[in-house]
């Protein structure tokens, strides 16, 4: 939740980390978004993004699809977690696993929070660190206001993603029965 205004101070707290992170509008065009987004979309500044639709960088299958995940978070008002896959309009492949939330100010919609984690890049260590700070940010945490997360009709407890975030930082099970 947050001032629309405000997102360009929460992206530059997000350029830190090596994941990418961008507020779209709730017409899909970008309000906001840190470096790693430029890079990815082949964009040379946050000018050749800024107002733009995601699927403006996009291949012609990959782009609606995109789209079509961000309206489902606008419909439906919950965080989806979705695996995509596709290319740039280079026909740069890309592989990514997206959180989007909805993102709302003085509790009315205004448009799509996104955080996206690179996994076709050449080491799932890559995917492990980011997702250990999408963990680190408190997005998964108790700030949800619904009582569980959900991927792909999957249900997460908050025990449940907290054994989640122990997973993906490489504990054993048994390290992990110490530190719950």
């Amino acid at each position: 939740r947050g001032n629309p205004n405000d997102a360009d101070l929460c992206i530059s707290k997000m350029n830190r980390l090596s994941v990418q992170s961008s507020f779209t509008n709730l017409e899909n065009e970008f309000v906001a978004m840190n470096k790693r987004v430029i890079e990815v979309l082949g964009a040379t500044s946050i000018n050749d993004c800024a107002g733009k639709s995601p699927a403006s960088f996009l291949g012609t299958e990959f782009g609606p699809k995109v789209i079509r995940n961000y309206q489902d978070v606008i419909h439906t008002r919950a965080l989806k977690i979705i695996e995509e896959c596709g290319s740039r309009i280079d026909d740069l492949p890309l592989q990514a696993i997206s959180f989007r939330f909805p993102w709302y100010y003085e509790k009315k919609l205004v448009g799509v929070f996104n955080i996206s984690i690179l996994i076709n890049q050449p080491s799932i260590q890559n995917f492990a660190i980011g997702m250990s700070e999408v963990l680190s940010t408190g997005l998964l945490g108790p700030t949800i206001e619904a009582p569980t997360l959900q991927a792909n009709a999957v249900y997460f407890t908050k025990r449940e993603n907290e054994i989640l975030g122990y997973l993906l930082k490489g504990y054993t099970a048994k390290n992990i029965a110490k530190s719950l």
